[in-house]
C-alpha cells in the first residue's frame, strides 16, 4: 500500500489514517465468519522507517479489533502500530477475546504515527487460522484480491498494488513457499518460510477443488500445482500430465489415450474393462491411484526407457473364449528384441480379432493342448500359437501351492509366481526392474469382494522381498 500524508505543520492536518478492506471480487473476505476460541490472525509485514501501520478485523456490529482494547502480537506489539521497521516481521495475534463475533471485513491500516510525505507499507501471507486447523486465506500475492480504501482527508493518493516480488527488502524467507501433499501427491497445504500455513486445498475424488457453500474465503492462489501435483492451467482449468490434458470438472481426459507404436487399444488390459475406455482416468479408482504421465496409473506401467507402450493380449484356448494375459508393462521401443516385437504383433492381432464383429473363418483356431503341452497349472506358461516357445507371461491359474516362472532372453529369472489355495495368483516376485523397492521385489495379489477371479487390478504395488516369497526354480 502507498499514499501521501499531509504536513502536520499545515493548518487542519492532524491525526490521519487510511484503511483498506480486502475483497475477492465484490465480496469482503471473511465476511460472516464467526471467531472461535483459539483462532489466530497471521501476517508478514514490512514497515519502513517513518510509517506506522498494521492489520485488524471489522465486525458486523460496527466495531473493530482495536475498539475492544489493544490486540498484541507475540512480540508485544500493537496490531496497528508495529515498532519493527526495515525488515519483514512475522506477526501472530490470538483472537480468543473476540470469540462469537461475526467478521465483516479484514483490513490493513496506516495510521497517525506515519510521518508527512509519501509512504509505503507491505503485507504478505495474511491468513486467519481456525482453532480446528482450517486455513482461511485473506491475501497471499494473488492478483484477484482488491482493496476498498477509505480514511481521513489528509491521506491522499492512496492505492493498493499486488507485487509478486515481495516489495522492499524482499529476501528468501519472503519468496519461499513449501508444498505439503497427500498420498496421491495432491497439494493440500502451502506454508510460508516462517512455518505457518498460507493456503489449504480440498479436492473431490476426480480432482475438482472443493469450496464450502457460502464461503467468503479468498480461494485464489498463486499455486499452479494441485491435483496429484500436476500443473493446472489458470485459464482453462485443465491439468497437464505430459501425454495429455485432464479435466477435473468432467473427470475425463480431453483426448483418447495413445502410444508411440500405433495399436488398436493402447495401454489396455482385457482383464479389466475399465482400461478399454481411452478417456477414463486411472481405471475409475482415483482415491487410491494417480496417473504419472497421462498413460498409466502408478504400478500398472513398468518403464524401461523412453517412449513406451503397454502390452496386453488374449488367446482362444481349447475352443473357448478364455482370455489369457500377455506381459503387462511398458518397454522402450528402442530396447525391444525381435522376439518381443513378434509377441507384440501377435497380441495386437489377437486384440483386433477379439473385438471384430465378424469372425475370420479362414484362420484356424488354436489347437487344444495335448499330452506334453503346457496347460494352466503347469510350472510354465501356455504357449500361444505364433509365438516363440519361451513363455512370455505366467498363467492366471495353477495348481494350489505350485509356482510358475518366466525368464529373460538371457535365461535369468523374470517373474516367479506362486498360486494360492484357490488356484489363482498369490505372490509374484519380479526380477530385472525396480519399483523403488529394489530388484527383485514382490507383488501380492488380492481377491475381488464379489468372489470373481482376480485381475491385474488386484495386483498390489511392489514391496521388498520376504524370505517366504517364491524363489526362482
Amino acid at each position: 500500500m502507498q499514499g501521501t500524508r499531509c504536513d502536520s505543520n499545515n493548518s487542519g492536518c492532524g491525526w490521519q489514517y487510511t484503511l483498506a478492506a480486502l475483497q475477492n471480487g465484490s465480496n469482503y473476505i471473511l465476511h460472516g465468519y464467526v471467531i472461535q476460541p483459539g483462532d489466530k490472525l497471521l501476517v508478514r509485514q514490512y514497515q519502513p522507517t517513518g510509517v506506522q501501520g498494521g492489520v485488524g478485523l471489522y465486525f458486523i456490529n460496527g466495531y473493530a479489533t482495536w475498539d475492544y482494547g489493544v490486540l498484541y502480537d507475540q512480540d508485544g506489539q500493537s496490531s496497528i502500530q508495529d515498532a519493527v521497521v526495515n525488515t519483514w516481521h512475522s506477526r501472530r495475534f490470538d483472537l480468543t477475546q473476540f470469540a462469537g463475533r461475526a467478521v465483516d471485513e479484514a483490513v490493513t491500516i496506516t495510521e497517525g504515527g506515519t510521518l508527512p510525505g509519501p509512504w509505503s507499507i507491505y503485507y504478505q501471507d495474511f491468513v486467519l487460522l481456525s482453532a480446528d486447523g482450517t486455513v482461511h486465506k485473506i491475501y497471499s500475492r494473488d492478483k484477484s484480491v482488491s482493496a476498498y480504501l477509505w480514511g481521513s482527508a489528509g491521506m491522499t493518493g492512496t492505492s493498493a498494488t499486488v507485487n509478486h516480488s515481495g516489495g522492499e527488502g524482499a529476501h528468501q524467507a519472503v519468496t519461499t513457499t513449501y508444498y505439503h501433499g497427500d498420498h496421491l501427491g495432491s497439494s493440500r497445504l502451502l506454508s510460508s518460510a516462517d512455518g505457518y500455513p498460507t493456503w489449504q486445498g480440498t479436492y473431490y475424488p476426480y480432482g475438482m477443488e472443493y469450496t464450502p457453500p457460502g464461503s467468503t474465503d479468498n480461494t485464489a492462489t498463486v499455486n499452479h500445482y494441485k491435483f496429484t501435483g500436476k500443473e493446472r492451467d489458470a485459464e482453462s482449468g485443465l491439468d497437464y500430465f505430459g501425454a495429455r490434458y485432464y479435466s477435473s470438472i468432467t473427470s475425463r481426459w480431453l483426448t483418447p489415450d495413445w502410444s508411440a507404436a500405433p495399436v488398436p487399444l493402447p495401454y489396455a488390459d482385457l482383464h479389466d474393462p475399465q482400461t478399454l475406455n481411452l478417456y477414463g482416468y486411472v481405471r475409475n479408482n482415483p482415491l487410491s491411484r494417480a496417473d504419472k504421465d497421462g498413460h498409466c496409473a502408478e504400478d500398472f506401467c513398468i518403464v524401461e526407457g523412453g517412449a513406451a507402450v503397454y502390452v496386453a493380449g488374449a488367446a482362444l484356448v481349447a475352443g473357448t473364449a478364455a482370455v489369457l494375459s500377455t506381459p503387462a508393462g511398458q518397454r522402450s521401443l528402442s530396447t525391444f528384441t525381435s522376439a518381443a516385437s513378434t509377441s507384440i504383433s501377435n497380441s495386437i492381432h489377437t486384440i483386433t480379432s477379439f473385438f471384430s464383429k465378424s469372425k475370420d473363418t479362414t484362420t484356424p483356431a488354436p489347437a487344444v493342448p495335448t499330452a506334453g503341452q503346457s496347460k494352466p497349472g503347469d510350472a510354465t506358461a501356455p504357449v500361444v500359437p505364433g509365438t516363440q516357445s519361451t513363455p512370455r507371461s505366467n498363467p492366471m491359474t495353477g495348481e494350489p501351492g505350485s509356482t510358475s516362472q518366466t525368464t529373460q532372453p538371457d535365461g535369468t529369472p523374470k517373474q516367479v509366481r506362486r498360486y494360492g489355495p484357490d488356484g489363482h495368483p498369490e505372490t509374484d516376485v519380479d526380477h530385472g526392474h525396480d519399483h523403488g523397492q529394489g530388484d527383485p521385489h514382490s507383488h501380492d495379489w488380492g481377491r475381488p469382494q464379489d468372489g470373481s477371479p482376480p485381475t491385474h487390478v488386484d495386483r498390489a504395488p511392489g514391496r521388498p522381498v520376504k524370505p517366504e516369497d517364491p524363489k526362482p526354480q
